[in-house]
């Protein structure tokens, strides 16, 4: 993330916080294991509020302010690279200090009153603070602009498929595949959630998961997809009927965003 609105967006939250003399900490939180015994995890997300204060991912990561240092109270500790994870991930340092440092850091604080927000446990107070932190992130900057923008556009592109793509004979299987490989060519990382396609008697079910069935002529059909780019979602429902006298669904109806 560019430098400039780093610092733009951490001075904007050091004048919403109600912090008094704290000291802010903000956790991204911890990996979760996979439950079956072996070394992988789920999909890591930091808290919103992590990504936010540190402008990326980092499992573990802290980011601190200390308000009577102004501008400059704001650091972000992240743990070190081990070589494990450098060999089997290809893992890059993130940006910041080590996190080794965040105890003498917060020793030479020691008697001040702390308040964490993120992935960690609620402290007193937080509701407020975080109320406050939400606030002052409605405002979007222009790195966030630029994501929407992206999320909006690689939407459209999947949203331009279906017409063409839903079809007697096609399953829901394979129109998940389509529109999720078409998200992809359009920058996205990933979907935001599971990609829902129902038809016929399965679009009764508003979180359908695609089966093997396939578009039946006057099928209705509904799909609800959502593609993600660095955590900015744009998505949107469709629910249409397609049958013989509509040239097999080419005509669509009732799209909500």
């Amino acid at each position: 993330m560019n430098h400039e609105i780093l610092a733009a967006r951490r001075q904007r939250l050091a004048a919403a916080l109600p912090l008094g003399d704290a000291i802010l900490l903000v956790h991204a939180g911890e990996p979760v294991p996979l439950p079956e015994g072996s070394d992988q995890t789920y999909p890591f997300r930091s808290h919103a509020e992590y990504l936010y204060a540190a402008g990326e991912e980092c499992a573990r990561g802290v980011v601190v302010f200390d308000p009577r240092e102004g501008a400059s109270g704001w650091r972000t500790f992240t743990p070190p690279v081990t070589e494990a994870e450098r060999v089997w991930e290809g893992r890059q340092p993130a940006n910041g200090q080590s996190l080794d440092d965040l105890q003498p850091w917060l020793d030479a604080r020691r008697g001040r009153p702390v308040m964490s927000l993120g992935a960690a446990r609620p402290d007193a107070g937080t509701e407020r603070l975080r109320e406050a932190f939400t606030d002052a992130r409605r405002v979007k900057d222009a790195h966030e602009l630029a994501l929407i923008r992206a999320a909006v556009s690689a939407t459209a592109a999947g949203h331009a498929l279906l017409p063409e793509l839903i079809r007697p004979g096609v399953t829901e299987r394979r129109i998940q595949i389509e529109l999720e490989a078409e998200f992809l060519r359009h920058g996205a990382r990933t979907t935001g959630y599971g990609t829902i396609v129902g038809t016929g008697p399965n679009s009764a079910v508003l979180h359908f998961a695609p089966s093997g069935r396939a578009v039946r002529p006057g099928d209705f059909v509904l799909v609800a997809r959502r593609w993600n780019k660095c955590r900015r979602k744009r998505g949107g429902t469709l629910r249409s009927p397609f049958c013989r006298a509509f040239n097999h669904g080419r005509r669509m109806h009732g799209v909500f965003f």
